[in-house]
């Protein structure tokens, strides 16, 4: 799955849109925070669909992705529950379908609000 490497690198400052009650579980049981970050919309599109610039980010780790990335780039990647995270740390997270379905709950009853917040800057 294509991630953005140093997103949170580059992202101080921006904009905690939400903070998931779930955490990142890694393979050796450590607990990680899990954000959406504001992102440019500008690059935000994956087979047309597009969350306005939304990143999910595990905090600490490398692994951040637009949301139409992490949701919709794979066939299948709906099922497994592992994120595989490479680029040297080998990074692994166990609990994938727990951090989609809080993502999907997010999405489906708050998305339009913040996206029309966003829009009349309230």
């Amino acid at each position: 799955m294509k991630y953005l490497k140093t997103y949170e690198e580059k992202s101080r400052g921006e904009e905690i849109v939400y903070t998931f009650k779930t955490k990142a579980i890694s393979g050796n049981g450590y607990e990680y925070n899990v954000h959406l970050l504001e992102g440019n919309p500008k690059y935000d599109t994956t087979n047309g669909i597009s969350y306005n610039g939304l990143v999910l980010s595990i905090e600490g780790t490398p692994g951040s992705w637009y949301v139409a990335t992490f949701l919709h780039n794979q066939p299948g990647c709906q099922y497994g529950n592992e994120i595989m995270i490479d680029g040297g740390q080998n990074w692994k997270c166990i609990n994938k379908q727990e951090i989609i379905k809080e993502l999907k709950y997010w999405l489906d009853n708050y998305f339009i609000a913040w996206k029309e917040s966003k829009k009349y800057n309230i």
